[in-house]
């Protein structure tokens, strides 16, 4: 096979919106992104974070972005709100692709226009060419159950009818990356994108098991349920998971409240697209079941709980993704490299005026993820250490 070098094409950021579908960056972001970078990977970043990584605030770029920072180090994503972390990528994709052509997939939200993962986009775009009338997202690479009308430039899903509007934005001018990357002289058109850290990020067919279109969570891919249902067994086999998250902090209810479930944005009386459709059975889908969580009373579809508990780090607890109560206890591994100082001191704090202080210091620093993490090898970095807590020096408080 005859090999040439050739431009490598654009340079698209991204972030992780569920585990493998990857969002990419508007373009004005992902310019700024870039241009950060390139300045960090020069040496000459004055901009400096908790352990030294270098960080951007994308408000720099985007007003209404002002609450979210990329740690360009560890390639994270921080909203400063709340703490979540999302993963951050850098890819560069050929000429002949979806951005390289300067073209983005979106479809409508509640309240703001969002893009299609490139692995969708490079579908869609490609049965548009072909004259389609329309493309059946379910035997798309992601396996979702919508189908997008080319004519009236709507986004339909299969079970609920419901619709939402779809647009083709041309003209967009991503970063260009003059890098020559070598790339098979028989290959196909379809896009190839190398990560900046790895030699190859992935082909337009990737792993990508969910996607965003028409809500933020979707029916997963017919592989990823089989693997899901070897881990269970698996799991009952060794004795693993003695108990189930869903039925010890959820109760069924008969009849589903008339709202929107959280996870997948469609009504509770509706079907999730998380519902296996082998599983149905007549012209009309079967309405899914519905749980509530014990503590907070908050309602979801049964399968919609089951793909996101499947999709976390399966401890055993459960949290609400409407106002994040935790049901059970939430484990996880701390790092090795943390220190804790505990001093006593004669000052009294506020309200106990017949005791000491005991004040407590602890500390994380950044590392590297060992085989017990999601990304061994990966770099992390801790966040917003030193932290203080001071406690009254009493017989009662020191139980703590």
């Amino acid at each position: 096979m005859n090999f040439t070098s050739q431009p490598s094409g654009v340079v698209v950021w991204e972030w992780e919106e569920r585990p493998s579908l990857w969002i990419p960056y508007q373009v004005d972001v992902g310019q700024f992104l870039e241009d950060s970078y390139l300045v960090q990977q020069s040496g000459k970043s004055p901009r400096k974070s908790y352990k030294g990584q270098s960080t951007v605030n994308l408000g720099k770029c985007n007003s209404s972005l002002n609450c979210y920072e990329v740690d360009l180090g560890s390639m994270e994503q921080l909203r400063l709100e709340t703490g979540t972390i999302r993963k951050v990528r850098r890819s560069v994709y050929l000429g002949n692709s979806v951005p390289g052509q300067g073209i983005r997939w979106e479809w409508y939200g509640e309240l703001t226009w969002i893009p299609y993962d490139i692995a969708t986009s490079e579908v869609i775009e490609q049965e548009l060419s072909s004259g389609k009338k329309r493309v059946d997202l379910s035997n798309s690479p992601i396996a979702i159950p919508n189908v997008l009308d080319f004519a009236s430039m709507e986004q339909i899903n299969k079970h609920t009818y419901f619709q939402r509007p779809v647009r083709r934005l041309t003209g967009q001018n991503y970063p260009t990356d003059n890098k020559p990357v070598n790339v098979a002289g028989s290959s196909s058109s379809r896009a190839v994108a190398v990560n900046a850290s790895a030699n190859v990020n992935g082909h337009m067919r990737s792993s990508h098991t969910k996607t965003p279109v028409t809500r933020k969570g979707a029916k997963t891919a017919s592989a990823a349920k089989k693997t899901k249902k070897v881990k269970v067994e698996h799991s009952q086999a060794v004795g693993a998971t003695a108990r189930d998250p869903l039925s010890e902090f959820c109760s069924d209810l008969e009849t589903a409240p008339d709202e929107d479930c959280a996870i997948c944005f469609e009504k509770l009386c509706n079907i999730s697209s998380f519902d296996d459709e082998s599983e149905m059975s007549g012209d009309e889908a079967q309405p899914s079941s519905i749980k509530e969580l014990n503590q907070c009373k908050h309602a979801f579809h049964t399968s919609c709980l089951q793909a996101m508990y499947d999709s976390g780090a399966k401890d055993g607890s459960l949290q609400c993704p409407t106002c994040k109560a935790i049901h059970g206890i939430k484990h996880g591994n701390q790092p090795t490299t943390g220190h804790m100082d505990v001093q006593h001191s004669h000052r009294s704090l506020p309200g106990h005026p017949d005791c000491g202080m005991i004040t407590i210091v602890y500390d994380f620093s950044g590392g590297v993820q060992g085989p017990e993490h999601p990304n061994p090898g990966s770099r992390y970095s801790a966040r917003g250490f030193p932290r203080t807590c001071f406690l009254p020096d009493s017989k009662k408080e020191k139980r703590f």
